[in-house]
């Protein structure tokens, strides 16, 4: 399967829809837009609460933490796909080789 022709992908009871092409229409950048503007604020949510942490107790190392959110990332997206390498790494961004290494990494099924 191409990484242009995925289809839905079913989790529990939930279904991620992937766009079948690329986007062309301006409503589809236009949620693209809202899209990242809502990962960009609960990244930032999320990296206050980090530091809201660390400077209380000084434990959490930030690549600590940083690999954590990456693990997790990984090990969802893999059940999301149910195992299927080449969907998780469309998920996630990035090549199928580098899911490999971050899965033994993290080891990871």
């Amino acid at each position: 399967m191409e990484m242009n022709e995925m289809s839905d992908v079913k989790s529990s009871n939930k279904t991620v829809s992937q766009f079948s092409s690329p986007p062309t229409s301006t409503e589809t950048a236009a949620d693209s837009i809202q899209l990242y503007e809502e990962v960009d604020r609960l990244t930032g949510n999320l990296l206050n609460l980090y530091l809201l942490i660390s400077f209380d107790r000084k434990t959490i190392p930030l690549r600590n933490f940083i690999a954590t959110i990456e693990r997790r990332a990984i090990a969802l997206a893999l059940e999301i796909t149910n195992g299927h390498q080449r969907k998780a790494s469309y998920l996630l961004g990035i090549k199928e080789n580098v899911l490999c290494i971050k899965k033994r990494k993290y080891q990871l099924k």
